[in-house]
């Protein structure tokens, strides 16, 4: 007997009415489900866009120069000293523009001059006890001006001879705690992905050094650097370093 002919059965016609309803009502529940779905996943697609182009935003990745615009070396996990090293070397290449760029956004509460001369970078500078990360240093009109960076990704600052670190900086003559009313001239920070217990502990025992988010430093320094001349191995570090350190 054919579909046709079932259908048509006096005796088979309640069941197969029954049968289509049955069906019916699945595929009108399925087909409002699906149209739920598609609604959702359309809400999402939409919700998502807006939410990338607030973080590019956020990040003024829109900018042609921005690191986000670049592929990191996939082959490549820095290690603190390869990171501190690479900031040393690539500030160094772009010449005094640069280095107030990154000087600024270590520490944007800073009144940084407008122009630095004399300028010295270091990593990994051995002390007495321990050894700097990252040093950098300048004059204008006659003062010093710099910083003494402190390079965490997964390590503390327990063991770290911060003291130390500063009497090098005053050495330079940076003024991080300057009295009768004179500018402070340098900034003294612990740069890592996030603040731990016995960092916390050194820092309430250092009250000079100040803790710095890497993400909040390289998204800083990508703002400063619009505009100033860049290239692409520059780029690929930064985002190299930005994969690795956030």
């Amino acid at each position: 007997m054919n579909a046709t002919a079932t259908l048509l059965n006096p005796s088979l016609r309640v069941a197969n009415i029954e049968s289509l309803r049955r069906w019916g009502h699945r595929v009108g529940l399925k087909a409002r489900d699906a149209l739920h779905v598609g609604g959702i996943t359309a809400a999402m697609a939409t919700r998502r866009k807006a939410e990338q182009v607030d973080v590019l935003r956020f990040h003024h990745a829109k900018h042609p120069n921005h690191s986000f615009r670049v592929e990191p070396h996939s082959w490549l996990r820095l290690t603190e000293v390869q990171a501190t090293k690479g900031i040393a070397h690539f500030l160094r290449l772009g010449g005094e523009a640069r280095v107030l760029a990154f000087l600024r956004a270590s520490d944007p509460d800073l009144r940084w001059p407008a122009s630095l001369t004399s300028v010295q970078i270091e990593a990994e500078l051995r002390l007495n006890k321990g050894r700097i990360d990252l040093i950098i240093a300048g004059t204008s009109d006659g003062l010093a001006w710099g910083a003494i960076i402190e390079a965490k990704f997964a390590h503390s600052s327990k063991d770290n001879p911060l003291p130390e670190y500063a009497k090098s900086g005053k050495g330079y003559g940076m003024a991080f705690a300057p009295s009768n009313g004179e500018a402070r001239t340098g900034a003294l920070l612990i740069v890592g992905q996030r603040i731990c217990r016995q960092t916390n502990l050194r820092l309430r025992s250092n009250r000079l050094w100040r803790f710095l988010h890497w993400s909040t430093l390289l998204r800083r320094f990508e703002i400063e650097l619009s505009g100033l001349p860049d290239d692409v191995e520059f780029r690929r570090f930064r985002r190299t370093l930005w994969e690795r350190a956030t």
